[in-house]
């Protein structure tokens, strides 16, 4: 019998250790529960959270123009961004945004619940970091370091691109009505491919900008970075990038395409944007 009750506790505890090298999450037995309130923070909570883990994500997980995950969060309950909303589920962890109401947050303090502030991060150091820090959130560390291996890698992919492109090249991220992006993870994962962010020549502030068309004529930065490629305006927004002078001077060919679910939220869909800017820079940038 003695021997049947050691063999028993052997085989557990190989078991467990096959768990952990397969990547399963057995020594998580507390299984913290997360709640999301923001579209970021949801990507987050999806990517590094088993899904019986996730009680309930923001109403915008589950919008595929706009979530990585989007799949994921469909087995997920969509909640209210409310105090109440959170204490009613009850988790042990709320992922919030630096936009978050205050009052939110005090009244999920004040009630005792944890909450873990996820800003935007705007460099893929930050990006490093700060993926590596939310999962250790909820005892899943070994996936934000994951992740950070797979921006990492995808990285090293991409800069094998600059040998092959004949001479600098500038670009600009241009959004709706003519807003000019300068910075943020999306140009530098750019400046890592050899081309060189053009919105220093505009003028623009720190935070970004309206452009407008004669001085985006005049300037000509050689590729436009776009979020999709239309060729009907939905809208107002959208009719800008359709005017004659700026289909004349960047037709497909002159845009980078980069979905905004793959640059909205830097994170868990950052390796899938490098790869993104590699095969646009593959198929329209280099000529030798």
């Amino acid at each position: 019998m003695t021997h049947i009750i050691k063999t028993s506790v052997l085989r557990a505890a190989l078991f467990c250790i096959w768990l952990m090298a397969s990547g399963q999450n057995v020594a998580n037995a507390k299984n913290m529960k997360v709640v999301s309130f923001n579209l970021c923070a949801d990507q987050l909570a999806l990517e590094f959270g088993n899904i019986d883990q996730v009680l309930g994500l923001s109403s915008m997980a589950r919008n595929p123009a706009l979530s990585y995950h989007w799949k994921l969060a469909t087995a997920v309950p969509a909640i209210r961004a409310s105090a109440e909303a959170a204490l009613q589920l009850a988790p042990e962890i709320v992922f919030i945004g630096q936009y978050d109401a205050r009052y939110t947050k005090a009244v999920l303090v004040k009630a005792g619940m944890k909450t873990y502030l996820i800003p935007a991060w705007k460099t893929l150091a930050e990006t490093r970091a700060g993926v590596i820090d939310a999962a250790a959130q909820i005892e899943q560390k070994v996936r934000g370091e994951e992740l950070v291996s797979d921006i990492d890698r995808s990285l090293r992919r991409l800069e094998g691109l600059r040998v092959h492109i004949d001479e600098p090249r500038s670009f600009l991220i241009f959004q709706r009505r003519g807003y000019a992006q300068t910075g943020g993870v999306v140009a530098e994962v750019l400046s890592h491919a050899g081309l060189r962010d053009a919105s220093d020549e505009f003028g623009l502030p720190s935070a970004g900008g309206f452009v407008p068309l004669e001085k985006l004529v005049e300037t000509r930065p050689d590729y436009l970075v776009v979020s999709d490629a239309i060729a009907i305006a939905e809208d107002q927004g959208q009719a800008l990038l359709l005017h004659p002078a700026i289909t004349r001077l960047y037709p497909p060919k002159k845009r980078l395409i980069i979905p905004d679910a793959l640059s909205i939220c830097a994170g868990s869909s950052t390796p899938a944007l490098i790869d993104q800017v590699l095969q646009e820079i593959e198929a329209k940038v280099i000529l030798k």
